[in-house]
């Protein structure tokens, strides 16, 4: 990744950049299922750019911008986003923002061949479901809406509340040609049925963030919150959905060129796979624990070493995927992990 920042006139900040992935994969068949093609090198190029322009000295700032990649699967693509900044009082601040973002589908949602689930109600088998990828899949579109207040009592503590409405389009999932029927003859006496992919889904969430941030140092700083969601959705019945949250971070430059980051979030989840079965809703939860710790041996270079998942070897990234997590179907799970990166700085 390359990034560039430099004021072009005097009241615009103009922030681009370029960036580059290479993903090479090779995934040999399962049980149930293959990949189509099984290896493969995938280049994903992208550009961005950003220009904060101060409408009023100090007081009002109007942010656009917008990224644009090239992915093998989606073509060429743009997230727009713009924001607007307004600070009449110095205790007191407000901002509005319209975004944009997308959604690439996945290896396994282009590529996978022949995926059987064998649905149950409880511990009684009822029938063979098979579920082939979808290979025209495009990007899932979210569209946010948000607004948003900020309270500064003191220089120590700052308050943070805000309003967003996100909906989604071209969302994709999987509905069985014929109805659900507990009567069916169990899965080994009949042929699969082979599930279609849908990408119509439509869903809607409404929801609030309450935030807080305390700096009793200058080299600590405490951030906290929590947000609640509602959903709203005609024809998206098979989704993993967290009604609330909370999270807790810590930013604290140890000394002169040591920063340790720590991070704490607490999902809760509602699966709801009513599409292949009735009343399955269940409740999941998850608790993930972060931290980085980064080194600057000089102004011009960070090296930064970053641990994700550390409270478990594994976590449930959604409860369900796009039907019920039973049978030989194994929702996902991501594992720990470590990152090493280095930044470079220059002018």
């Amino acid at each position: 990744d390359l990034q560039h920042s430099f004021f072009p006139w005097k009241s615009h900040e103009f922030v681009w950049g370029l960036g580059y992935r290479s993903i090479k994969y090779s995934l040999p068949p399962g049980k149930a299922y293959s990949f189509s093609p099984s290896q493969d090198t995938q280049g994903i190029q992208s550009f961005f750019f950003q220009d904060q322009i101060t409408l009023k000295p100090q007081t009002l700032f109007w942010t656009f911008g917008t990224k644009i990649y090239n992915h093998p699967y989606v073509g060429t693509e743009g997230q727009p986003s713009t924001k607007l900044f307004w600070k009449p009082l110095e205790k007191h601040h407000f901002w509005s923002a319209l975004t944009e973002t997308r959604r690439v589908p996945s290896i396994e949602e282009r590529s996978t061949n022949g995926k059987t689930l064998n649905v149950k109600t409880g511990a009684k088998e009822v029938s063979q479901i098979q579920e082939s990828a979808n290979s025209t899949q495009k990007s899932e579109i979210m569209k946010a809406k948000e607004i948003g207040y900020r309270f500064i009592p003191n220089k120590m503590v700052s308050f943070d509340l805000a309003l967003f409405k996100q909906d989604y389009s071209q969302l994709a999932y999987y509905t069985s040609p014929t109805p659900h029927d507990e009567k069916a003859a169990p899965a080994s006496g009949t042929p699969p049925m082979q599930a279609q992919v849908n990408t119509n889904g439509e869903l809607s969430l409404t929801g609030a963030e309450l935030s807080f941030q305390w700096k009793p140092r200058k080299e600590f700083r405490l951030v906290g919150g929590i947000s609640f969601n509602k959903q709203h959705s005609t024809s998206y019945t098979v989704f993993a959905f967290s009604p609330n949250q909370w999270f807790m971070r810590t930013y604290w430059d140890i000394s002169k060129n040591m920063q340790l980051d720590l991070s704490y979030n607490d999902d809760s989840y509602e699966a709801d796979s009513s599409e292949y079965l009735n009343s399955a809703k269940r409740n999941f939860r998850n608790n993930l624990l972060n931290a980085r710790i980064g080194w600057r041996p000089n102004a011009s270079c960070e090296i930064s070493l970053s641990g994700q998942n550390l409270l478990s070897s594994k976590h449930r990234e959604f409860p369900v995927d796009s039907g019920p997590a039973i049978g030989d179907y194994v929702p996902s799970l991501i594992p720990r992990s470590l990152y090493l990166k280095a930044t470079w700085f220059f002018e």
